[in-house]
């Protein structure tokens, strides 16, 4: 007597729920990418009605009120910055630079800051809140 196997349906793979989980993975590292640039510094920031707005920058720049540089959330020594600068600003399609002091700091303390920046060629936004 000769036993017949039953035929198994073939097994599927559901590919909507793969897709799902791509989605939320990409839209997880895009968001991740926006939060990275600034590493949790604390800054008073200075208003003005007088602000115009600029396109979005790709490079931070933050100097607390203890006048400590962060570029894109790494601490950096005032010496180092220029070269920091220039390793962020290569390949990027814009040169627009965001910087962000701390509203105690008097202008002695961030002129150097300044000086360096100018040397750069790159547009500098100021990123805050408007009155």
């Amino acid at each position: 007597m000769r036993l017949r196997r039953k035929k198994r349906p073939p097994s599927r793979m559901l590919l909507a729920t793969m897709g799902d989980i791509a989605l939320l993975l990409i839209i997880f590292f895009m968001l991740e990418a926006n939060f990275i640039k600034e590493a949790h510094v604390d800054v008073e920031l200075p208003e003005s009605p007088d602000i115009e707005e600029i396109e979005d920058s790709q490079v931070s720049i933050v100097m607390d009120a203890d006048a400590i540089v962060y570029v894109q959330g790494e601490e950096k020594d005032m010496d180092e910055l220029a070269a920091a600068l220039d390793g962020e600003l290569t390949g990027r399609k814009t040169d627009v630079i965001t910087l962000k002091i701390d509203r105690t700091l008097r202008h002695d303390q961030f002129v150097r800051i300044l000086a360096i920046l100018s040397k750069t060629n790159a547009q500098i936004a100021w990123l805050g809140d408007q009155p």
